[in-house]
């Protein structure tokens, strides 16, 4: 069920941006989640829909070892489609911008080579929304540093981000 969640939502994805004259970048960053308390690598996508609006997707994931006599890792991953308004026009060299959009999240341990747990996975996914905003400054007409601040409501795994890092636009 939870695979097939995330499959419809890259599916809606997909059909978006092949139905939309759309305006594609890609971007990298680093994120700090609150309650995670680690920082993470950020994965994200947009398409313009219109000159204000674009339809972004990212994905974060914090991925924690921790020491001791059994290799147990802890993860905490989210991803996100966003909807994202910009406030000011393309042309101008700092683009502010608000979002609203879905989110699911997995948290969870993987154990490897556990005597009794062998190699097991104990996780949890939810279902959220998330709002907040970012700021794009356009270095060149392809590259843009960003930062964004969101806030993300999941029933037990709320938390705040902030996410620096480097987007891509192809023209």
């Amino acid at each position: 069920m939870k695979k097939l969640r995330l499959l419809g939502l890259t599916g809606l994805l997909l059909v978006i941006t092949t139905t939309a004259r759309a305006q594609f970048s890609a971007g990298v960053g680093l994120d700090y989640g609150s309650e995670v308390e680690e920082v993470g690598l950020d994965l994200r996508a947009g398409f313009a829909i219109t000159e204000k609006a674009t339809l972004a997707a990212d994905f974060s994931f914090f991925n924690v070892d921790e020491n001791g006599p059994f290799e147990k890792r802890r993860f905490w991953n989210d991803f996100n489609v966003n909807l994202n308004y910009y406030f000011l026009s393309s042309e101008e060299i700092v683009q502010p911008y608000g979002l609203v959009g879905l989110n699911i999240t997995s948290v969870g341990v993987k154990y490897d080579d556990h005597p009794a747990f062998d190699d097991d996975r104990e996780g949890d996914t939810e279902l959220g929304v998330n709002f907040g905003g970012g700021l794009d400054i356009k270095a060149t007409e392809n590259l843009r540093p960003f930062a964004e601040v969101k806030y993300l409501i999941i029933d037990k795994y709320d938390q705040g981000a902030i996410t620096v890092g480097l987007k891509y636009f192809f023209q």
